[in-house]
């Protein structure tokens, strides 16, 4: 009768676990999702700022070598041409928007790495728990 009530008790403590672990499992997967929709995201910041610096190169590249009609265009030359300076105020607060993005992204992929070494951390000890439990179940009974 006291070996029946130590199993059940066994039997439950094991099924708590099990329950924990799942409970870990779902948590991680829930993160790992996260995970994905953020790497999807810096994807796409990526390619934005690729796109960006591509057509901040052209317009570089027209202004350098003058890409304008003369007979259509008046050039006056200002050293703090206002256009020109809101211009490359905008890209620069673009590119520093995008870089503190990139760096939240990847801030949030490294926690997202130390997650899963903490879940595979977990698991492994919950496998050994239960490894041992077994273990321990099968000689008790045995003896």
């Amino acid at each position: 009768e006291n070996r029946d009530a130590q199993r059940i008790e066994r039997i439950k403590q094991l099924e708590e676990a099990l329950r924990d672990r799942d409970e870990s499992l779902r948590e991680a997967q829930a993160q790992l999702a996260k995970s994905d929709s953020l790497k999807q995201q810096h994807a796409k910041l990526q390619q934005h700022l690729q796109k960006v610096e591509h057509e901040f190169a052209v317009l570089q590249r027209r202004v350098g070598r003058g890409d304008f009609d003369p007979t259509h265009t008046k050039v006056v030359h200002m050293t703090l041409n206002p256009a020109k300076k809101s211009a490359m105020d905008k890209k620069h607060k673009e590119t520093r928007e995008l870089q503190e993005q990139l760096d939240k992204v990847r801030g949030d992929l490294e926690a997202e790495r130390g997650l899963r070494l903490q879940l595979q951390k977990l698991a492994e000890q919950q496998e050994q728990k239960v490894v041992a439990l077994s273990a321990s179940s099968s000689s008790s009974s045995s003896g």
